[in-house]
């Protein structure tokens, strides 16, 4: 099971408009973090299945202390500040 988390300084933060976080800052957290890492690429393969799922962009990070980082993986993305 997944589920989204949005880390913003916007209230209500879907909304488009207001203060951002920029990729400077999100590269900055991530280096900082010793339990982050810059990955850029995941990939899972759903249960039972031979199939991989990719998923790539460039300000994706990983939780790299995850206890089941390489079957389950836990991911967090930079998408528009």
């Amino acid at each position: 099971m997944g589920y989204d988390v949005h880390i913003t300084r916007r209230t209500p933060w879907w909304e488009e408009e207001g203060e951002q976080i920029t990729t400077q800052e999100w590269a900055a957290v991530v280096a900082a973090d010793s339990d982050l890492e810059m990955v850029q690429m995941a990939q899972i393969s759903p249960r039972g299945q031979k199939a991989v799922l990719e998923y790539r962009h460039e300000w994706l990070a990983q939780l790299c202390t995850h206890p089941q980082r390489d079957t389950h993986g836990a991911w967090l993305d930079w998408e528009n500040g």
